[in-house]
């Protein structure tokens, strides 16, 4: 992807979107970071389109942030150990390597 083609604010939204990969420890980015990145731009093109098209923008932008917040964090530093947490009505549906309560989440179905 040759990035310095872009505009000026497309360049800066890859970068916030990295931004927010990287302050969610994600692998890779994807479409809900640059969303979120772009809804954060204030004057960029995306904030008046949407709010001509109706779309309250403060319940948009939780909803994505909640959704990269669920997703599972790359851990590039050595894991926290395992410690017990309260019993719950949780059930393992598989068993993986547990290194971690992170690590552990994917393998839990509520």
């Amino acid at each position: 992807m040759q990035t310095d083609r872009f505009t000026t604010k497309a360049q800066g939204a890859l970068q916030d979107a990295q931004r927010l990969g990287d302050e969610h420890s994600h692998q890779a980015i994807d479409g809900e970071h640059l969303l979120l990145a772009l809804l954060g731009q204030s004057e960029g093109l995306i904030q008046p389109l949407l709010q001509k098209l109706g779309v309250p923008l403060p319940p948009l932008a939780a909803a994505v942030e909640g959704e990269l917040s669920r997703r599972a964090r790359n851990s590039p530093r050595p894991c926290a150990p395992l410690k017990p947490r309260p019993a719950s009505s949780m059930t393992i549906t598989s068993a993986p390597s547990i290194c971690c309560w992170a690590c552990w989440r994917p393998a839990v179905r509520r």
